[in-house]
């Protein structure tokens, strides 16, 4: 994975990509200071970059092209770069900035032991999906699971 910025919507991301195994690469020249905290307690899942977005930073790294990239810096104009070059390579991308120029949306997730539910409203309305979220996190926080079918 890469995300490309380190405000307050990459450290979202982060905190909920680190509830899977993913390896993420943060590439941002502002680096909020607990995203910077969770690189130094997951330094094996982090590779944080404190630098620009450089043309060709989402090209494959050793051959590998990534899974998703997520493009939430506070630059609009970086953001479409990042959508564009993401486009070429056939990469899906969330764009912070623009849901005209993502190509999925990041779900909210709602996490309890085995189960795993992604909320998405199409990138209309975060408040709607955010109530969701909650509201199925206290049925799987309460449920004891064993009168589902």
């Amino acid at each position: 994975m890469l995300i490309i910025g380190g405000g307050n919507i990459a450290l979202r991301r982060v905190r909920t990509l680190l509830c899977f195994n993913f390896h993420l690469r943060i590439i941002a020249e502002n680096i909020h200071r607990d995203l910077e905290a969770l690189a130094q307690e997951y330094p094996e899942r982090i590779d944080l970059e404190r630098r620009q977005f450089c043309d060709g930073d989402v090209s494959p790294l050793q051959g590998k092209s990534f899974f998703f990239v997520i493009a939430a810096t506070n630059d609009h104009n970086i953001n479409q770069t990042i959508s564009a070059e993401c486009a070429g390579q056939n990469i899906p991308v969330s764009v912070a900035s623009s849901k005209e120029e993502s190509t999925f949306y990041f779900p909210a997730i709602a996490k309890h032991d085995t189960i795993v539910a992604g909320i998405c409203s199409g990138g209309n309305d975060h408040h709607a999906v955010r109530n969701a979220a909650q509201k199925i996190r206290k049925v799987l926080e309460n449920d004891d699971n064993t009168n589902w079918q």
